[in-house]
């Protein structure tokens, strides 16, 4: 999933590739959320055990999910 997600953003999306692997792997986490909120499932806890590593995927995903300054690339309509 992260190399289609880093393939994608290089042909479509402003980070053009460069965003870094952590971000990449963080948003392939994003389908392991209940739906329509920002509960993790069990599934993502059993894949990212340390909580500190699951509360930076998290923090990278909701910045982009609310298009924050922060975030790397501009919000989704």
């Amino acid at each position: 999933m992260l190399s289609l997600l880093k393939k994608w953003d290089s042909i479509f999306d402003d980070g053009h590739g460069n965003l870094g692997e952590d971000y990449y792997k963080s948003m392939a986490y994003g389908g392991l959320f209940r739906d329509k909120s920002n509960t993790p499932t069990d599934s993502f806890k059993s894949q990212v055990p340390d909580l500190s590593k699951r509360n930076k995927i998290i923090e990278i995903l909701l910045k982009e999910q609310n298009g924050e300054f922060s975030a790397k690339c501009k919000k989704c309509n």
